[in-house]
């Protein structure tokens, strides 16, 4: 119900915390911020996907590091970061976490 980037101060941590539990939404200002932007545009100008991307994308929404895709896919880490910022570019967002959230929110663009 809620992120918050690994850089947040304890306070703002606190206050993330409380408003989940008591069942509230709690999103960054910089990543709703870019949510809100580009809310209603789901197919970002027509971009498309190589295979590679796609796999990259699905599991950036299960969470997985670029370790841990690097891993998965047998592909060097350096490898999973230049088709992360390939997805990123695609899709006009700024950070893998907009990336997630977007993919939750729009799962059939990556399914091309």
């Amino acid at each position: 119900m809620g992120t918050l980037r690994r850089s947040a101060d304890p306070e703002e941590l606190l206050r993330a915390v409380r408003a989940v539990a008591e069942g509230h939404a709690w999103y960054d200002r910089t990543t709703a911020g870019g949510m809100l932007a580009n809310a209603g545009e789901p197919q970002r100008r027509g971009a498309t996907f190589s295979p590679r991307e796609l796999e990259v994308a699905a599991l950036i929404a299960e969470g997985q590091s670029n370790k841990e895709i690097s891993s998965s896919l047998g592909i060097s880490e350096p490898t999973v970061k230049k088709h992360v910022g390939h997805i990123l570019e695609k899709l006009g967002l700024a950070d893998r976490l907009q990336a997630g959230l977007f993919l939750a929110r729009h799962p059939l663009v990556f399914r091309q």
